[in-house]
């Protein structure tokens, strides 16, 4: 995992936490407190600061989302 995304950071699209092993602990300054498991997927806004903290075992991507270029 970058180290990056244990410290909160924002994106500027919608992104898509999505959890495949493990648990992935997702926080965010709008105050959600999310347990992810395997299986689970997680919306991230964009412009909120948020960070993740994966268990050991933990495999997991985000997905991010274009921009509508209209």
């Amino acid at each position: 995992m970058p180290p990056g995304l244990a410290k909160d950071h924002r994106t500027t699209v919608w992104a898509e936490l999505v959890v495949l092993e493990g648990t992935v602990q997702f926080a965010d300054e709008a105050a959600r407190n999310i347990a992810a498991a395997a299986g689970d997927r997680v919306v991230i806004v964009p412009d909120v600061y948020h960070h993740v903290e994966p268990s050991d075992d933990a495999q997991f991507y985000i997905q991010f989302y274009e921009r509508d270029p209209r």
